[in-house]
């Protein structure tokens, strides 16, 4: 899965062309009489001397490149200077690159917002990603960075603040980055240019550096969820000043960013520093894996592993510190994906010392503590497939035929792989196998084990973090927020690059490509993606950017109305009535659903999100 998304990264890096700017904004704005640092919609005529529509084939006479560079002042007095490319549809789109946000943090520290700087901070290229085991990605603990995108716009009357999404990339809080190759498979210059909105990504601490936890202030859990929260207090005191609207702020991610929005949905951190979120495939939940107990578990043995004394806190925390930031990733290194859904990795988790989520999600969820924002949440079809097979790949054998007792086998070693609670073992297995014959087709097996492992691990935190959500807003009467679901079920053959076959459905992951907009660039690798799916694509930002601008879907997809995620009588009988939940099915063709996962999800709810979460205890 990683190799496939840098494979594609590496492709995208070499079709994709830059041409720099042979003049800078002093050289040009001297000429044309403007100060340097002016508003970028200055209401000089030489603005206008770029119009997409008055030329053939759609192209100027003038090259967006030979535009000079923009230099942005932030609130704080400092400068940033960006540069100015052509987008896919032959319009300018400023682009600035690795602005610094936060100071550099002391090590499993809190971070601190970015002091000014003296002269012009050069935003015109990328810095390396935050520390982590991929072995081809820079060791840097100086990586709190955020990459926007600005669309030139050639009107000089009328201007209006756009609407801001932020993006948070997934890795498991243990890898990722945006910048030198992720910045060509995390473009939002895509999103941007087919939205006309300003688009950002962020980046934050991972493994230990993110999310080492011993239950004190010098290592409070969370940090980079920290991160996360201080690149959004930001993007309020600046992004109006890159053209973006501060009261119009959506937040995107996929996977652990989808966990750290939803964390942000009901931290009170976070209140006030976004409007609308878009959650995919992630959630908060109380599984083992997210308890104080099992992080300060992981903390300690990471320090075993790191050679450092586990006897005093503070001691371990100064060992630790003292370590080379090599050292410290080469412990973290994160292929082993089994082991990020097995509990064993540092990551997101509740009961942190910093406040992000100072008790359990269910209890904050059941006080009405959340902050008030539109929501669009779901997942892929066969979420955990992939993994499911790494873990088990006698799945994939065609020729050996399983028997029931191997079934049961199979179920206790990826349930325990993945921290399932032992006393609940048996239950999870008579619910997923009630319907099965007694000697099940590997066909059959293959897919009861993928819906479990995807259900307990990806499918039903999201689901019903979503459900929880929505009825909370239903009971405030004042309420104006809006909920929606759907489920990704469209898939391509571009994902068997990603060992995700058809039978398993889109996996984690999978989606990316066509839900990011990469397969909505007719230019960017035009043998991986059908038609099909560079329509859906197109259909799915067109979506994203109505909700990020209206609060609400729209019917992009095809005229069909996306329907709210909110519970409604139906009727199924002349004197019978089911409670409904629709999901928007994200398939050729597109259609709605109603209680698909419903019931399944219910009976993860009591491991998942408990009504008694004092009581319970896994």
């Amino acid at each position: 899965m990683i190799f496939y998304l840098l494979l594609l990264s590496l492709l995208m890096v070499l079709l994709s062309t830059t041409v720099n700017s042979s003049i800078t904004w002093e050289q040009w704005s001297k000429n044309q009489n403007i100060k340097s640092g002016n508003n970028w919609n200055n209401n000089n005529n030489n603005w206008k001397i770029i119009d997409n529509n008055k030329h053939n084939n759609n192209r100027s006479i003038y090259s967006w490149t030979s535009l000079p560079d923009r230099i942005v002042s932030l609130k704080n007095g400092a400068r940033v200077r960006g540069k100015i490319d052509t987008s896919a549809s032959n319009k300018g789109m400023y682009f600035f690159k690795s602005i610094r946000f936060g100071e550099v943090p002391v090590r499993f520290g809190l971070p601190k917002m970015a002091r000014p700087w003296s002269g012009i901070y050069d935003a015109t290229f990328s810095r390396g990603g935050c520390a982590q085991g991929l072995p081809f990605v820079s060791k840097a603990e100086d990586c709190l960075f955020i990459n926007i995108w600005q669309p030139f716009d050639t009107k000089d009357h009328n201007f209006e603040l756009k609407p801001v999404i932020v993006y948070f990339f997934g890795g498991g809080f243990n890898f990722g980055n945006i910048n030198i190759l992720s910045t060509q498979l995390f473009d939002g210059g895509r999103i941007a240019d087919l939205g006309d909105c300003v688009f950002a990504t962020v980046q934050y601490r991972l493994g230990a550096f993110g999310f080492l936890y011993t239950g004190t202030d010098r290592a409070p859990g969370n940090q980079g969820v920290h991160d996360i929260i201080l690149s959004l207090r930001w993007i309020q005191e600046n992004i109006d000043r890159f053209g973006g609207d501060p009261r119009n702020v959506t937040v995107f991610g996929q996977s652990a960013g989808s966990m750290s929005i939803s964390a942000m949905i009901i931290s009170p951190l976070a209140r006030g520093l976004f409007h609308r979120a878009i959650m995919r495939s992630g959630s908060i939940n109380e599984y083992l894996a997210y308890s104080p107990e099992n992080s300060l578990k992981n903390s300690i043995n990471f320090a075993k592993r790191m050679k450092c004394p586990i006897h005093n806190i503070d001691i371990m925390v100064d060992c630790l510190q003292n370590k080379s930031v090599e050292e410290l990733t080469f412990k973290t290194l994160s292929f082993n994906l089994p082991a990020i859904f097995e509990g064993k990795q540092m990551f997101i988790m509740y009961g942190d010392k910093g406040g992000i989520l100072p008790e359990r999600p269910s209890k904050m969820l059941a006080k009405g503590i959340y902050n008030p924002v539109d929501l669009i949440s779901g997942f892929t079809y066969g979420e955990l497939g992939t993994i499911t097979t790494y873990m088990l790949p006698e799945l994939i054998n065609g020729i050996r035929k399983f028997t029931y007792d191997d079934m049961k086998r199979l179920f206790r070693k990826s349930l325990m792989a993945v921290q399932g609670p032992p006393d609940y073992i048996r239950h999870i297995f008579n619910f997923y196998t009630k319907n099965l014959r007694e000697y099940p087709a590997n066909t059959e097996l293959r897919r009861t084990l993928v819906d479990t492992l995807s259900d307990g691990i990806m499918i039903c935190p999201t689901y019903l973090f979503t459900l929880k959500y929505a009825q909370m807003l239903s009971r405030n009467s004042s309420n104006t927020n809006r909920v929606y679901s759907y489920r990704y079920d469209h898939f391509s053959p571009y994902m068997m690059l990603l060992l995700c076959f058809r039978w398993m459905g889109p996996c984690h992951e999978d989606d990316v490509p066509i839900m990011f907009g990469i397969a909505a660039s007719p230019n960017l690798l035009p043998i991986i993606f059908t038609s099909i799916d560079t329509k859906i694509s197109k259909q799915i930002i067109r979506t994203w950017v109505n909700f990020a601008r209206h609060g609400k879907p729209g019917a992009h997809l095809d005229g069909l109305e996306w329907p709210e995620f909110r519970s409604t009588n139906q009727r199924i009988g002349d004197n019978k009535t089911q409670i409904a939940w629709k999901q928007m099915i994200i398939d050729q063709p597109y259609r709605i659903t109603i209680n698909s996962n419903f019931y399944r999800c219910k009976f993860w709810e009591p491991v998942l999100f408990p009504d008694n979460p004092d009581d319970y205890d896994v």
